[in-house]
């Protein structure tokens, strides 16, 4: 599944309102799949995915679901096509349509060193994130994360046809590379609904930004959860709906990088 492509071409009939006509030509779609998760031989859930990262994005997932806590606890990970088979050290086993809160007392950021965010390395991840997310601007029909620091640098990007496995595949990415996510920021193309600032509060994620809108449960948890939640991130303005201490106000111009 690996070396299964994340884009294929199909032909599509364009019609054209402006002209009143119409033409044949190729596009370009993003590809599909669905991974069945098995945990010590137990069917755990189905997640829908875009062939690539597989094994980060099921790391990912497992962390913000709570079914493990280090990368350690797994002690095996086969995957195979539309199937994915995790053997755990220690058993941790929950539904998964219990969803998971993460640790209770998990704290974001570092109280004695607390993070803050420009609002311009805010907005150079979410420019940074549109130019670099490949699949999404090729095609449309994906969605991009991507983990970055107080400097406005993007340590981690990926992207999947589901808001929830783009963000899975992110938090894969940084576990197995060790980074501190209690120090980084997740920038989205997609909504932020509950089950997104879930995702980010169990894995101690201080701020999320998103180009696009939350929900009112995504507001709600991000405020509960100690998370800054900022929607409709762009140049000219950032709507901060939770936890406004963590970002410092600057007027951008877009010309000078921090």
């Amino acid at each position: 599944m690996s070396n299964t492509p994340s884009i294929t071409k199909c032909e599509v009939l364009l019609a054209d309102l402006k002209r009143g006509c119409t033409r044949r030509l190729i596009d370009e779609v993003a590809v599909e799949t669905s991974l069945a998760v098995y945990i010590d031989g137990r069917k755990y859930s189905v997640l829908p995915a875009s062939p690539t990262e597989i094994r980060e994005l099921i790391i990912g997932y497992l962390m913000t679901e709570g079914v493990i806590c280090r990368i350690d606890e797994v002690s095996k990970l086969e995957i195979s096509e539309g199937r994915v088979d995790v053997h755990l050290r220690r058993a941790r086993m929950r539904h998964a349509q219990l969803g998971s809160k993460g640790d209770p007392s998990n704290l974001h950021g570092d109280e004695a060193f607390p993070v803050r965010f420009s609002s311009k390395a805010i907005v150079d991840v979410i420019e940074d994130l549109n130019s670099l997310a490949e699949i999404h601007r090729r095609t449309g029909g994906v969605h991009a994360a991507a983990l970055a620091d107080e400097s406005g640098s993007i340590h981690i990007i990926s992207e999947d046809i589901s808001r929830y496995s783009a963000v899975d595949k992110a938090v894969g990415k940084a576990a197995l590379r060790g980074l501190n996510m209690r120090r980084l920021l997740l920038a989205l193309t997609g909504r932020v609904s509950s089950g997104i600032a879930t995702k980010a509060a169990s894995m101690g994620i201080p701020v999320i930004a998103s180009m696009s809108a939350p929900t009112d449960r995504g507001v709600k948890v991000s405020s509960e959860r100690g998370i800054t939640l900022i929607g409709f991130a762009c140049r000219e303005r950032l709507n901060i709906y939770s936890h406004p201490e963590r970002i410092i106000i600057e007027e951008y111009g877009g010309s000078e990088r921090l």
